[in-house]
């Protein structure tokens, strides 16, 4: 979300202090003008010593989005590229584990476990976390992303498959009315469908997202973990200008679409942990 749309989530007590909001926004500008695209602000995970600010930015040249994540910290503004690494079986069962325990301190080099011989070195694409010592900044890598493809979301018509058959956002799209935004189903999941995995692979040609996205609180499959049907909260403020919708999965993730101007954005505030006891609360 634009760091000028953060007054718009204020209303659940969570955002960034004048020196972070400024310090943000020379950094974001700076990444921006170095070929980074159109970065934008995604969250902060707590950190018992220090936090991590993290921000997001599209690649709108592929056919289906992806997304590239950046980091800094107070006193370090510089944002720094989040790892795509792929995890060995034994890491991704560690991190999984770790996900809905771990405490998360502020040291990006922190190892989690036992040292690898071989390290990481930045920009070393090719080289897989097998061969290098699991440390906390791959396990904020790991969170993010596990976050961010659970809470991502859109309202109905914000985006459309083009000829191409490429997801891209709807410029003739000014926001949906009051009884429309206060029902979750009109909500749509930005990311890779996992429950419409074979309406996205069958597509031909333009079609609405409403036909290959997942839904938001729709089923997901068993692989991707329990179905979170009820894992998200949904209201009009009072002037009914305004949907807030919150998710009870990832504590800590707020959206909000505003419906007189169409805009909309999310950013999560908290410690990376999963509720794990959503399944006693529904």
């Amino acid at each position: 979300m634009n760091l000028s749309h953060l007054g718009k989530i204020s209303t659940f007590g969570s955002g960034l202090n004048v020196e972070e909001r400024v310090a943000m926004k020379a950094s974001m500008m700076k990444a921006r003008a170095e070929g980074a695209g159109q970065v934008k602000f995604w969250g902060k995970i707590n950190g018992t010593k220090k936090d991590y600010i993290v921000c997001c930015s599209n690649d709108n040249s592929t056919v289906f989005p992806s997304k590239n994540f950046y980091y800094c910290q107070a006193g370090d503004w510089e944002l720094k590229k989040l790892v795509k690494a792929q995890l060995s079986p034994a890491q991704l069962a560690s991190a999984q584990k770790l996900h809905s325990t771990y405490r998360f301190e502020g040291d990006a080099a922190k190892p989690i476990g036992e040292e690898a011989k071989e390290e990481l070195k930045e920009g070393d694409d090719d080289i897989t976390a097998a061969d290098a010592t699991y440390r906390e900044v791959h396990h904020l890598a790991y969170v993010v992303w596990a976050v961010d493809n659970a809470t991502s979301i859109a309202p109905r018509g914000s985006y459309s498959v083009g000829p191409s058959g490429a997801l891209a956002p709807n410029s003739s799209f000014y926001g949906l009315s009051a009884s429309e935004a206060n029902v979750l189903s009109n909500y749509y999941h930005i990311r890779p469908p996992q429950a419409r995995a074979s309406e996205w692979a069958n597509k031909t040609g333009a079609a609405s997202m409403e036909d290959v996205l997942d839904q938001v609180g729709d089923s997901r499959p068993a692989s991707k973990g329990p179905s979170p049907v009820g894992a998200w909260a949904c209201a009009l403020n009072a002037s009914c200008d305004m949907a807030h919708i919150r998710s009870l999965e990832f504590p800590g993730y707020f959206f909000f679409h505003d419906l007189e101007d169409g805009s909309f954005g999310g950013a999560y505030f908290g410690d990376g942990k999963f509720n794990a006891d959503l399944g006693f609360m529904l």
